[in-house]
């Protein structure tokens, strides 16, 4: 028997990940490319008939897997769920930075995004480095670590300077599906979260602590899991994936378009409202966020109720160091002390709607 090759394997794979029944998004047209690629990858190698002989069998075989697919109604946590076209937009690279992105740095596009999973802990294999993981439909693999115990010697960071920073690569369709499949095949579903929730509990296989959350349609599900290798997979994808889970894999900036703006009162003190916080910035920043902030009706936390823009959350900025408010702690955690009394904190909002939070 001979070795399948690469292009064989990404479509076993591919095969393989749709096997556990779990909720799926389908791109038929990378599936007619995958068949389309194979057909090119023998023209030269194959008399004519032979030719057409094969790329009538292969293009059947992906019809009746995405028949297969397409036909059936999938189940999570009890809830139905139908097969949904994915959106994969060009990506805009940015190095990666922390703090706020440089100016003229485009953010992540789309805005939104639909959440496949989510993951945060405190990894074994990176000696309980904190590393958080978000995937979305459209192909986006969001991530950050927090570079504590062996974390910059994570190998997802391949030849970049290890970083705090937000990172942003790009799956191809493929790539979702290896990935999403990993993580069902070790889950179990607990019942409903929300996003933002801190799902973290202790002892669970791979971590310290951690928890996972899997996006289903308009639900966000909190989950466990059961493989204690799940979390070092989840670290570095690239150790496993094949070439053709990619679209970008290169180590960029997540460019976020908007910052939650938060607020809340030191512990230990008189107690304060939102309000009475607000009165206590300097005027010229009031004046940013009376302007140009967006309340929110269901805020990720209670004391991040509001969002502005990048720019925005620069002018912000610009305006509290001109007004001598100094950073809490690292100056590019974008927290500022409100003198004596509380904490202004600028987080980015992650396509789902959740923040990334300067916590670990």
């Amino acid at each position: 028997m001979t070795n399948p090759s690469p292009h064989e394997s990404q479509v076993a794979a591919l095969i393989s990940a749709y096997a556990d029944r779990a909720p799926i998004d389908v791109d038929p047209v990378a599936m007619t490319h995958l068949a389309a690629g194979r057909s090119r990858d023998r023209a030269t190698a194959l008399p004519g008939f032979r030719l057409a002989s094969l790329r009538l069998g292969f293009a059947l075989l992906i019809l009746a897997l995405l028949v297969t697919i397409v036909g059936t109604v999938l189940m999570v946590g009890g809830r139905p769920l139908q097969p949904a076209a994915l959106e994969f937009a060009e990506r805009s690279f940015a190095e990666p930075f922390t703090g706020l992105p440089g100016a003229g740095a485009m953010p992540s596009t789309p805005e939104t995004g639909e959440l496949v999973f989510s993951f945060g802990g405190r990894v074994d294999s990176l000696g309980l480095d904190f590393l958080r993981v978000w995937l979305y439909a459209d192909g986006r693999l969001i991530w950050k670590s927090n570079l504590e115990g062996s974390g910059r010697e994570n190998p997802a960071f391949g030849s970049n300077e290890p970083t705090t920073a937000v990172i942003e690569q790009r799956l191809s369709p493929l790539g979702v599906e290896l990935l999403r499949s990993e993580v069902m095949a070790a889950a179990h579903i607990l019942g409903p979260a929300r996003v933002g929730q801190d799902l973290s509990k202790w002892d669970r296989p791979g971590v310290l602590w951690g928890g996972l959350a899997i996006g289903a349609g308009d639900q966000v599900l909190a989950a466990t899991w059961s493989d204690p290798r799940l979390p070092e997979r989840l670290a570095d994808p690239g150790s496993w994936l094949p070439a053709g889970a990619w679209t970008d894999q290169r180590v960029g900036g997540f460019v976020p378009a908007r910052y939650y703006m938060c607020l809340w009162q030191l512990d230990g003190e008189p107690s304060l409202t939102r309000s009475e916080l607000m009165e206590l910035l300097p005027q010229r920043t009031k004046d940013v966020i009376d302007s140009r902030s967006t309340p929110l009706a269901d805020p990720v936390r209670a004391d991040c109720a509001e969002t502005v823009s990048t720019e925005d959350a620069r002018a912000i900025v610009e305006t509290l160091q001109v007004a001598g408010v100094r950073p809490e702690g690292d100056v590019d955690a974008l927290r500022y002390s409100i003198p004596m009394r509380g904490i202004l904190e600028l987080l980015p909002v992650l396509p789902d709607g959740d923040s990334v939070c300067n916590c670990g």
